[in-house]
Protein backbone atom coordinates (compact mmCIF):
# COMPACT_ATOMS: atom_id res chain seq x y z
CA UNK A 1 0.00 0.00 0.00
CA UNK A 2 1.37 3.40 -0.90
CA UNK A 3 0.65 7.06 -1.26
CA UNK A 4 -0.69 8.21 -4.62
CA UNK A 5 0.47 11.67 -5.76
CA UNK A 6 -2.08 14.32 -6.58
CA UNK A 7 -4.12 13.47 -9.69
CA UNK A 8 -4.51 17.05 -10.88
CA UNK A 9 -6.78 17.50 -7.89
CA UNK A 10 -6.51 19.57 -4.72
CA UNK A 11 -8.47 19.17 -1.52
CA UNK A 12 -9.98 21.88 0.64
CA UNK A 13 -11.97 20.46 3.59
CA UNK A 14 -14.44 22.66 5.42
CA UNK A 15 -13.87 23.29 9.11
CA UNK A 16 -16.72 21.08 10.31
CA UNK A 17 -15.25 18.02 8.51
CA UNK A 18 -18.76 17.07 7.42
CA UNK A 19 -18.22 17.53 3.71
CA UNK A 20 -15.39 17.94 1.25
CA UNK A 21 -15.01 20.77 -1.22
CA UNK A 22 -13.14 19.65 -4.33
CA UNK A 23 -12.12 22.03 -7.10
CA UNK A 24 -13.48 20.87 -10.43
CA UNK A 25 -11.17 19.97 -13.32
CA UNK A 26 -13.67 21.48 -15.73
CA UNK A 27 -17.12 21.03 -17.15
CA UNK A 28 -18.12 17.70 -18.63
CA UNK A 29 -20.15 17.73 -21.85
CA UNK A 30 -22.29 14.61 -21.53
CA UNK A 31 -25.56 15.63 -23.18
CA UNK A 32 -27.18 16.80 -19.95
CA UNK A 33 -30.70 18.20 -19.89
CA UNK A 34 -31.11 21.85 -19.03
CA UNK A 35 -31.02 22.47 -15.29
CA UNK A 36 -28.20 20.02 -14.52
CA UNK A 37 -24.48 20.65 -14.43
CA UNK A 38 -21.65 18.07 -14.69
CA UNK A 39 -18.07 18.62 -13.62
CA UNK A 40 -15.00 16.39 -13.89
CA UNK A 41 -13.69 15.71 -10.37
CA UNK A 42 -10.91 13.24 -11.16
CA UNK A 43 -9.33 11.58 -14.16
CA UNK A 44 -6.46 9.27 -15.02
CA UNK A 45 -8.13 6.14 -13.60
CA UNK A 46 -8.38 2.68 -15.18
CA UNK A 47 -11.82 1.05 -15.41
CA UNK A 48 -13.14 2.76 -12.24
CA UNK A 49 -16.16 1.09 -10.65
CA UNK A 50 -17.73 1.73 -7.25
CA UNK A 51 -17.83 5.01 -5.33
CA UNK A 52 -18.70 5.53 -1.66
CA UNK A 53 -18.21 8.25 0.96
CA UNK A 54 -16.41 8.07 4.29
CA UNK A 55 -18.77 8.78 7.21
CA UNK A 56 -18.10 11.98 9.06
CA UNK A 57 -15.69 13.50 6.56
CA UNK A 58 -17.71 12.80 3.42
CA UNK A 59 -14.50 12.07 1.52
CA UNK A 60 -14.99 10.12 -1.73
CA UNK A 61 -13.67 6.56 -1.98
CA UNK A 62 -13.24 5.23 -5.52
CA UNK A 63 -12.37 1.76 -6.78
CA UNK A 64 -9.66 2.36 -9.38
CA UNK A 65 -10.21 -1.28 -10.19
CA UNK A 66 -7.98 -1.70 -13.25
CA UNK A 67 -5.01 -0.43 -11.25
CA UNK A 68 -5.79 -2.76 -8.35
CA UNK A 69 -6.34 -0.03 -5.79
CA UNK A 70 -8.87 1.91 -3.78
CA UNK A 71 -8.46 5.70 -3.73
CA UNK A 72 -9.40 7.87 -0.77
CA UNK A 73 -9.33 11.61 -0.90
CA UNK A 74 -7.13 12.86 1.94
CA UNK A 75 -5.43 16.16 2.73
CA UNK A 76 -3.32 17.09 -0.30
CA UNK A 77 -4.91 14.70 -2.81
CA UNK A 78 -5.67 11.03 -3.33
CA UNK A 79 -4.05 8.23 -1.34
CA UNK A 80 -4.24 4.63 -2.44
CA UNK A 81 -4.61 1.24 -0.84
CA UNK A 82 -3.04 -0.66 -3.69
CA UNK A 83 -2.10 -4.21 -2.76
CA UNK A 84 -5.07 -5.80 -4.55
CA UNK A 85 -4.59 -8.35 -7.30
CA UNK A 86 -6.10 -7.82 -10.75
CA UNK A 87 -7.24 -10.14 -13.51
CA UNK A 88 -8.65 -9.74 -17.00
CA UNK A 89 -12.38 -10.35 -17.13
CA UNK A 90 -12.28 -11.51 -20.77
CA UNK A 91 -9.62 -13.51 -22.61
CA UNK A 92 -10.19 -13.88 -26.35
CA UNK A 93 -9.11 -16.68 -28.67
CA UNK A 94 -6.78 -14.32 -30.51
CA UNK A 95 -4.82 -13.81 -27.29
CA UNK A 96 -6.21 -10.40 -26.37
CA UNK A 97 -7.12 -9.71 -22.77
CA UNK A 98 -9.82 -7.17 -21.95
CA UNK A 99 -11.27 -5.42 -18.89
CA UNK A 100 -8.68 -5.55 -16.18
CA UNK A 101 -10.42 -5.62 -12.81
CA UNK A 102 -9.40 -5.61 -9.17
CA UNK A 103 -11.41 -4.32 -6.19
CA UNK A 104 -14.89 -3.62 -7.52
CA UNK A 105 -16.87 -2.24 -4.58
CA UNK A 106 -16.49 -0.64 -1.16
CA UNK A 107 -18.73 0.08 1.82
CA UNK A 108 -17.84 1.98 5.00
CA UNK A 109 -18.84 0.02 8.10
CA UNK A 110 -17.78 2.99 10.23
CA UNK A 111 -15.49 5.97 9.74
CA UNK A 112 -12.29 3.88 10.01
CA UNK A 113 -13.43 0.50 8.66
CA UNK A 114 -13.72 0.02 4.92
CA UNK A 115 -15.10 -3.19 3.42
CA UNK A 116 -13.66 -4.00 -0.03
CA UNK A 117 -14.40 -6.78 -2.51
CA UNK A 118 -11.14 -8.48 -3.49
CA UNK A 119 -12.50 -9.08 -6.99
CA UNK A 120 -9.20 -9.46 -8.85
CA UNK A 121 -8.94 -13.07 -7.69
CA UNK A 122 -10.22 -16.04 -9.69
CA UNK A 123 -13.88 -17.04 -9.34
CA UNK A 124 -14.35 -18.92 -6.10
CA UNK A 125 -11.32 -17.23 -4.50
CA UNK A 126 -12.69 -13.73 -3.95
CA UNK A 127 -13.38 -12.44 -0.45
CA UNK A 128 -14.62 -9.36 1.36
CA UNK A 129 -11.74 -7.63 3.14
CA UNK A 130 -11.90 -5.38 6.19
CA UNK A 131 -9.44 -2.50 5.75
CA UNK A 132 -8.56 -0.36 8.76
CA UNK A 133 -8.13 3.26 7.69
CA UNK A 134 -6.95 5.48 10.57
CA UNK A 135 -7.94 9.14 10.59
CA UNK A 136 -4.32 10.18 10.50
CA UNK A 137 -1.47 8.66 8.56
CA UNK A 138 0.27 6.03 10.71
CA UNK A 139 3.94 5.07 10.39
CA UNK A 140 3.42 1.37 9.91
CA UNK A 141 5.88 0.22 7.30
CA UNK A 142 5.03 3.21 5.14
CA UNK A 143 1.34 2.35 4.78
CA UNK A 144 -1.76 4.02 6.14
CA UNK A 145 -4.41 1.32 5.70
CA UNK A 146 -4.12 -2.39 6.43
CA UNK A 147 -6.29 -5.49 6.43
CA UNK A 148 -7.87 -6.54 9.71
CA UNK A 149 -9.65 -9.70 8.47
CA UNK A 150 -11.48 -11.19 5.52
CA UNK A 151 -14.54 -13.30 4.80
CA UNK A 152 -14.62 -16.85 3.52
CA UNK A 153 -14.75 -17.63 -0.21
CA UNK A 154 -17.85 -18.69 -2.12
CA UNK A 155 -16.48 -21.84 -3.69
CA UNK A 156 -18.03 -24.10 -6.33
CA UNK A 157 -21.38 -25.82 -5.85
CA UNK A 158 -21.11 -29.61 -6.15
CA UNK A 159 -24.40 -29.89 -8.06
CA UNK A 160 -23.60 -27.17 -10.60
CA UNK A 161 -21.54 -28.40 -13.60
CA UNK A 162 -18.95 -25.82 -14.60
CA UNK A 163 -19.32 -23.87 -11.36
CA UNK A 164 -16.00 -22.40 -10.21
CA UNK A 165 -17.48 -20.40 -7.35
CA UNK A 166 -18.72 -16.84 -7.25
CA UNK A 167 -16.71 -14.04 -8.84
CA UNK A 168 -16.77 -10.30 -9.57
CA UNK A 169 -18.17 -9.49 -6.14
CA UNK A 170 -19.73 -6.04 -6.35
CA UNK A 171 -22.72 -3.86 -5.45
CA UNK A 172 -22.36 -3.87 -1.64
CA UNK A 173 -25.27 -2.83 0.57
CA UNK A 174 -25.83 -2.88 4.34
CA UNK A 175 -29.10 -4.05 5.85
CA UNK A 176 -31.10 -1.40 7.73
CA UNK A 177 -29.81 -2.70 11.08
CA UNK A 178 -26.25 -2.86 9.67
CA UNK A 179 -25.80 -6.45 10.82
CA UNK A 180 -25.73 -7.89 7.31
CA UNK A 181 -23.92 -7.00 4.11
CA UNK A 182 -25.50 -7.91 0.76
CA UNK A 183 -23.16 -8.65 -2.15
CA UNK A 184 -23.87 -8.99 -5.88
CA UNK A 185 -22.05 -11.97 -7.44
CA UNK A 186 -21.24 -13.19 -10.95
CA UNK A 187 -20.16 -16.80 -11.07
CA UNK A 188 -19.21 -18.68 -14.22
CA UNK A 189 -22.14 -21.09 -13.91
CA UNK A 190 -25.87 -21.40 -14.56
CA UNK A 191 -26.94 -19.02 -11.80
CA UNK A 192 -25.97 -15.61 -10.54
CA UNK A 193 -26.46 -14.77 -6.90
CA UNK A 194 -26.91 -12.08 -4.36
CA UNK A 195 -24.92 -13.22 -1.34
CA UNK A 196 -25.11 -12.05 2.24
CA UNK A 197 -22.46 -11.75 4.91
CA UNK A 198 -22.97 -11.69 8.66
CA UNK A 199 -20.88 -8.75 9.80
CA UNK A 200 -20.24 -10.17 13.27
CA UNK A 201 -18.74 -13.46 12.06
CA UNK A 202 -17.65 -12.54 8.53
CA UNK A 203 -19.48 -15.58 7.15
CA UNK A 204 -20.36 -15.12 3.47
CA UNK A 205 -23.07 -17.30 1.88
CA UNK A 206 -25.26 -17.46 -1.22
CA UNK A 207 -28.69 -15.96 -0.54
CA UNK A 208 -30.89 -15.01 -3.53
CA UNK A 209 -30.91 -16.42 -7.06
CA UNK A 210 -33.09 -14.83 -9.73
CA UNK A 211 -32.81 -18.00 -11.81
CA UNK A 212 -34.51 -20.00 -9.07
CA UNK A 213 -37.62 -17.82 -9.49
CA UNK A 214 -37.95 -17.89 -13.26
CA UNK A 215 -36.16 -14.58 -13.83
CA UNK A 216 -34.02 -15.06 -16.92
CA UNK A 217 -32.26 -11.68 -16.67
CA UNK A 218 -29.04 -12.08 -14.71
CA UNK A 219 -25.89 -10.18 -13.70
CA UNK A 220 -26.81 -8.42 -10.44
CA UNK A 221 -24.81 -5.19 -10.32
CA UNK A 222 -26.04 -3.12 -7.37
CA UNK A 223 -28.23 -3.73 -4.30
CA UNK A 224 -29.93 -1.08 -2.17
CA UNK A 225 -32.28 -1.30 0.80
CA UNK A 226 -35.78 -0.16 -0.21
CA UNK A 227 -38.90 -0.10 1.97
CA UNK A 228 -37.48 -2.65 4.39
CA UNK A 229 -36.44 -5.10 1.69
CA UNK A 230 -33.78 -5.32 -1.01
CA UNK A 231 -33.88 -3.70 -4.45
CA UNK A 232 -31.41 -5.25 -6.90
CA UNK A 233 -30.39 -4.00 -10.34
CA UNK A 234 -29.69 -6.70 -12.96
CA UNK A 235 -27.87 -5.54 -16.09
CA UNK A 236 -28.84 -8.45 -18.36
CA UNK A 237 -27.06 -9.40 -21.57
CA UNK A 238 -24.39 -7.07 -22.94
CA UNK A 239 -25.65 -4.68 -25.59
CA UNK A 240 -29.37 -5.22 -24.85
CA UNK A 241 -31.85 -3.10 -22.95
CA UNK A 242 -33.15 -6.08 -20.96
CA UNK A 243 -32.03 -4.84 -17.53
CA UNK A 244 -34.47 -4.97 -14.62
CA UNK A 245 -34.97 -3.89 -11.04
CA UNK A 246 -36.20 -6.61 -8.67
CA UNK A 247 -37.64 -5.94 -5.21
CA UNK A 248 -36.85 -8.93 -2.99
CA UNK A 249 -38.67 -10.06 0.15
CA UNK A 250 -35.75 -10.77 2.46
CA UNK A 251 -37.67 -13.07 4.79
CA UNK A 252 -39.32 -15.21 2.12
CA UNK A 253 -36.36 -14.91 -0.28
CA UNK A 254 -38.82 -14.32 -3.11
CA UNK A 255 -39.28 -11.45 -5.56
CA UNK A 256 -42.07 -9.06 -4.61
CA UNK A 257 -42.03 -7.17 -7.87
CA UNK A 258 -39.88 -6.40 -10.87
CA UNK A 259 -39.64 -3.53 -13.33
CA UNK A 260 -38.26 -3.51 -16.86
CA UNK A 261 -36.04 -0.57 -17.81
CA UNK A 262 -36.65 -0.07 -21.54
CA UNK A 263 -34.17 2.16 -23.31
CA UNK A 264 -31.48 1.67 -20.65
CA UNK A 265 -28.86 -0.64 -22.15
CA UNK A 266 -26.69 -2.43 -19.60
CA UNK A 267 -27.66 -0.59 -16.40
CA UNK A 268 -24.82 -1.00 -13.92
CA UNK A 269 -25.48 1.33 -11.00
CA UNK A 270 -28.31 3.13 -9.26
CA UNK A 271 -28.79 5.43 -6.28
CA UNK A 272 -31.83 6.88 -4.57
CA UNK A 273 -32.22 10.64 -4.86
CA UNK A 274 -32.03 12.06 -1.33
CA UNK A 275 -35.48 12.85 0.06
CA UNK A 276 -37.32 11.38 -2.93
CA UNK A 277 -38.85 8.05 -3.88
CA UNK A 278 -36.91 8.19 -7.11
CA UNK A 279 -33.63 6.81 -8.42
CA UNK A 280 -30.86 7.62 -10.85
CA UNK A 281 -29.67 4.71 -13.01
CA UNK A 282 -26.43 4.53 -15.02
CA UNK A 283 -26.80 2.77 -18.39
CA UNK A 284 -23.35 1.75 -19.63
CA UNK A 285 -24.28 0.71 -23.20
CA UNK A 286 -21.61 -1.96 -23.02
CA UNK A 287 -19.68 -3.38 -25.98
CA UNK A 288 -16.70 -5.69 -25.84
CA UNK A 289 -13.46 -3.83 -26.46
CA UNK A 290 -14.81 -0.28 -26.74
CA UNK A 291 -16.71 2.40 -24.84
CA UNK A 292 -20.02 3.69 -26.16
CA UNK A 293 -21.93 6.78 -25.05
CA UNK A 294 -24.07 5.82 -22.08
CA UNK A 295 -27.03 7.38 -20.31
CA UNK A 296 -28.16 8.65 -16.94
CA UNK A 297 -31.85 8.35 -16.17
CA UNK A 298 -34.24 9.34 -13.41
CA UNK A 299 -36.49 6.40 -12.60
CA UNK A 300 -39.77 6.29 -10.63
CA UNK A 301 -41.23 2.92 -9.70
CA UNK A 302 -45.00 2.52 -10.06
CA UNK A 303 -47.05 0.04 -12.07
CA UNK A 304 -44.22 0.39 -14.56
CA UNK A 305 -40.92 2.22 -14.33
CA UNK A 306 -41.19 5.85 -15.41
CA UNK A 307 -37.89 6.73 -17.11
CA UNK A 308 -36.56 10.21 -17.86
CA UNK A 309 -33.22 10.42 -19.66
CA UNK A 310 -31.17 13.29 -18.24
CA UNK A 311 -27.88 12.63 -20.08
CA UNK A 312 -27.14 10.59 -23.20
CA UNK A 313 -23.46 11.12 -23.96
CA UNK A 314 -21.78 9.81 -20.81
CA UNK A 315 -18.51 7.95 -21.56
CA UNK A 316 -19.20 4.49 -20.14
CA UNK A 317 -20.98 5.27 -16.83
CA UNK A 318 -20.53 2.50 -14.27
CA UNK A 319 -21.49 3.25 -10.67
CA UNK A 320 -23.05 6.22 -8.89
CA UNK A 321 -23.95 7.54 -5.47
CA UNK A 322 -25.01 10.81 -3.93
CA UNK A 323 -22.36 12.54 -1.87
CA UNK A 324 -22.87 14.69 1.23
CA UNK A 325 -22.68 17.71 -1.06
CA UNK A 326 -25.99 16.64 -2.65
CA UNK A 327 -24.41 15.91 -6.02
CA UNK A 328 -24.51 12.63 -7.90
CA UNK A 329 -20.99 11.23 -8.27
CA UNK A 330 -20.53 8.93 -11.27
CA UNK A 331 -17.57 6.75 -12.21
CA UNK A 332 -16.97 6.38 -15.95
CA UNK A 333 -14.73 4.20 -18.11
CA UNK A 334 -13.86 7.23 -20.21
CA UNK A 335 -12.91 7.10 -23.87
CA UNK A 336 -11.16 3.74 -23.71
CA UNK A 337 -11.08 0.67 -21.45
CA UNK A 338 -7.84 -0.63 -19.89
CA UNK A 339 -6.28 2.82 -20.16
CA UNK A 340 -5.85 5.95 -18.05
CA UNK A 341 -9.03 7.53 -19.48
CA UNK A 342 -11.30 6.70 -16.54
CA UNK A 343 -12.86 9.61 -14.71
CA UNK A 344 -15.23 10.67 -11.94
CA UNK A 345 -18.04 13.17 -12.55
CA UNK A 346 -20.17 15.14 -10.10
CA UNK A 347 -23.63 16.22 -11.27
CA UNK A 348 -25.82 18.84 -9.61
CA UNK A 349 -29.42 19.81 -10.25
CA UNK A 350 -31.40 17.10 -8.48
Amino acid sequence: MRYLPLLALLLTACATHQRVEIPSLGKAHIGLKQGYKAEIMSQGLMNPSHISFQPGTGRPTVCDTGNGRVLLLRAGGWEAIDDFKTEYWKKLEDGRKLYQVGPLATAWLDDTTLLVTDAGQADGHETIRWIHVPHQRVNRGGIWGWMDKQSNKLEALADEPGDFGEGNLTGLCFSDDRKTLYVCCHGNDNRTWVARMDLASGKLERFLSADDHGIAVNSPMQARMYKGNLLVLYSGAGGKDDGILVHWDLKARKPLRQWALPGLTDPMGFAQIPGKDEFVVTANNWELGKVNPGKLARVKLGETASIEIIADKVPGPVNCDFGPDGRLWVTCLGEQIDSDKGLVLAISGF
